[in-house]
């Protein structure tokens, strides 16, 4: 007999996608990231912004050719790298995982463990 051992497995998704309703003041959308795990979601903006003419939803980055281009690209594979080795350490830690954990997380918010006490505590 087969065992599921997927039971306890979450959905997890990362999408990247610019706020075109926010348009800045020098004409540039500011770039969020969904997280959504089990059709539950949390956006996350990464503090970045880009033309929205140089940007591609299907690719979830900027066609354009300058050098701020190059680094927004850049920066969003880091910022999904991090959420997703956060995922995973919560995943391997078995403590609940949501989206708003995991960008309360990567905000900086201390985890409720051991490591995040003052030497007080301790």
């Amino acid at each position: 007999m087969k065992e599921n051992v997927n039971k306890n497995r979450n959905t997890f998704n990362l999408v990247c996608y610019i706020k075109k309703a926010r348009t800045l003041k020098n004409g540039e959308a500011p770039v969020y990231m969904r997280i959504t795990i089990n059709k539950q979601t949390a956006d996350l903006s990464i503090q970045g912004s880009v033309n929205p003419n140089v940007w591609s939803q299907a690719k979830e980055q900027s066609r354009g050719k300058e050098k701020a281009d190059y680094e927004l690209n850049h920066y969003i594979k880091s910022v999904k790298g991090k959420l997703i080795q956060i995922h995973r350490e919560l995943e391997l830690s078995e403590k609940p995982i949501n989206p708003q954990i995991i960008k309360e997380i990567y905000l900086g918010a201390k985890m409720d463990n051991e490591d995040s006490k003052s030497l007080i505590e301790v």
